[in-house]
């Protein structure tokens, strides 16, 4: 279906793991490249998923939305334990709207940076990295557990992965960066898991969560209700 190998030689990337999905559904998966120095990609490669992070997490705190464990309209108040002097900023926004990058808040922030805001919460969109690690935190909180603790329940729940992790422990499996050149770089791996960027997956695996979210789109549950609802109008012409 795709000529990956070209496709991969055209862009100077080094490995790359591609799925192609039609009505819902993967339909053929690809592989080209090498992972590392001394292993190609394949079925078994596991990446450093980054921001597809973020969408795992947020479909994870809708179905313990939707059980009544924690509230998508919970302020991130509770996260100012680690955020000091930003309570009054804190609980004027919510899970939802960190999950739906309208909290206002920055996509970044330097240590010892104090919280701003660019906007009220809910009015537009800004892509926040922040927002997301902050909604960890008040879920740390509010539940009383810690993230690894609550995102590794929330995964075996699933059970449609064995390779997705927020902590790296596939030595030898994940695939790492390269250079301009194509030489292999240092892995750095985030001491802390992180619900905006540390997600650890193989292909299929990811595959899999996004063809049960396209299904549960398509029989119109609660879970796609709440992923499909418009909160800011971004471009009003797509």
């Amino acid at each position: 279906m795709l000529d990956l190998e070209s496709l991969r030689q055209k862009h100077a990337v080094s490995g790359v793991a591609a799925s192609v999905f039609e009505e819902g559904n993967p339909c053929w998966e690809g592989y080209s490249g090498k992972a590392d120095d001394a292993h190609s990609v394949s079925e078994t490669t596991v990446f450093h998923a980054a921001s597809l992070s973020k969408p795992l997490f947020a479909y994870c705190l809708i179905r313990s939305h939707l059980r009544g464990e924690i509230s998508l309209d919970q302020d991130l108040g509770p996260a100012s334990v680690e955020w000091g002097n930003s309570e009054e900023i804190l609980t004027q926004m919510t899970i939802r709207n960190a999950l739906c990058h309208t909290s206002g808040l920055p996509n970044s922030l330097k240590k010892g940076e104090p919280l701003v805001i660019s906007s009220e919460p809910g009015a537009s969109f800004r892509y926040s990295g922040v927002g997301y690690d902050l909604a960890q935190k008040t879920v740390e909180v509010v539940v009383g557990s810690s993230f690894t603790d609550w995102i590794g329940r929330e995964l075996a729940d699933l059970r449609i992965a064995s390779r997705f992790t927020f902590e790296p422990e596939y030595e030898g499996r994940i695939a790492v960066g390269h250079g301009r050149d194509g030489e292999s770089l240092p892995d750095r791996p985030r001491l802390t898991p992180v619900a905006s960027s540390s997600l650890y997956s193989a292909l299929t695996d990811y595959a899999t969560f996004l063809q049960r979210v396209l299904g549960m789109c398509r029989e119109g549950s609660e879970e796609s209700r709440i992923l499909l609802t418009e909160h800011v109008s971004i471009n009003s012409e797509l």
